[in-house]
């Protein structure tokens, strides 16, 4: 995977908040290889605003249940990139380039996806409370 194009200093405040986030990435994506509901249901907020490929937000209980229910079944996902912003103490933007495979209501699929995630730190506890996943059309290596 390519590391993130802009890493802070050790002595950065936001270093901490960018190690942070790069180890919730990677327990998102575990996660979601697992479908561990309760490990996604603790990585996403109530109130998530999430946009699937045709454009659809989808809530946390959408998500949650294609998980539960098989309807979105992840076999792989192997991150290629993945850059995660530092705005402050508490919101971080992460964006994840990955080659994911599975089965979506019962159709295998193998692509490139871009994710766009922000993660916010609430009552203490980071969470994703808004994101986007796209098709990359014209796969980057």
């Amino acid at each position: 995977m390519k590391p993130a194009a802009s890493s802070p200093t050790p002595s950065d405040p936001a270093a901490a908040v960018l190690a942070t986030i790069e180890q919730l990435e990677t327990r998102l994506r575990l996660a979601q290889l697992a479908a561990d509901v309760p490990a996604l249901a603790e990585l996403l907020a109530d109130d998530l605003l999430f946009a699937d490929m045709q454009g659809r937000l989808v809530s946390k209980a959408e998500d949650l249940e294609a998980h539960r229910s098989g309807l979105l079944r992840i076999t792989a996902a192997r991150p290629l990139q993945q850059i995660v912003r530092v705005l402050n103490e508490a919101t971080a933007v992460a964006s994840v380039l990955a080659d994911m495979e599975g089965t979506a209501a019962g159709q295998p699929f193998h692509q490139q996806v871009r994710y766009l995630r922000v993660w916010a730190r609430q009552a203490g506890h980071w969470q994703v409370v808004a994101g986007h996943v796209t098709t990359v059309v014209v796969p980057e290596s």
